[in-house]
């Protein structure tokens, strides 16, 4: 006698949705916490390496260079429009912080507007660059957007060569 072969249906596959960035850390962290307890991320021998680990070398080539801008506030309200803020880009890890400066007697203090981190630019949905920082463009930092209007003379200079 010859045995019976019972055809087994497959289990379906069951693709489990990212949740959305909630804000806290970076998003980068967040989505890794999401797939695994202990993150780790591929390399490019494919062998797995602690997710702390970025380009070395592009780490300690860009340690102290902080792109210091001059900004203006774009915003509806007419109370902004006299507010300055120094936005610096800083290219070892690509985040960004702006500080806002307050004049005297404005009723405002000088004090860091925003925390240092990394941003997406929406246009591109992409990390912003050091490319992405040139005088007279606007730059948009979770809901405000920033003009640029002027910058240091070691940014213009980091610029001239690198960029």
């Amino acid at each position: 006698m010859e045995p019976i072969r019972v055809k087994q249906n497959q289990p379906p596959k069951v693709y489990h949705q990212t949740p959305p960035y909630n804000g806290y850390g970076t998003e980068e962290d967040s989505l890794l916490n999401c797939k695994t307890l202990i993150p780790r991320l591929r390399d490019s021998t494919q062998n797995y390496v602690p997710a702390r680990v970025k380009n070395v070398s592009n780490s300690f080539k860009n340690d102290k260079h902080i792109l210091r801008f001059t900004g203006k506030l774009i915003s509806s309200n007419p109370s902004d429009a006299e507010r300055n803020f120094i936005i610096s880009f800083y290219c070892y890890d690509e985040t960004i912080q702006v500080f806002e400066l307050a004049k005297r007697n404005s009723g405002r203090e000088s004090c860091k507007f925003m925390e240092r981190g990394k941003h997406k630019n929406p246009i591109t949905t992409n990390d912003y660059k050091e490319n992405d920082f040139q005088i007279g463009t606007s730059v948009f930092l979770k809901s405000f957007i920033f003009k640029l209007l002027a910058c240091d003379e070691y940014t213009k200079n980091y610029m001239k060569v690198n960029i």
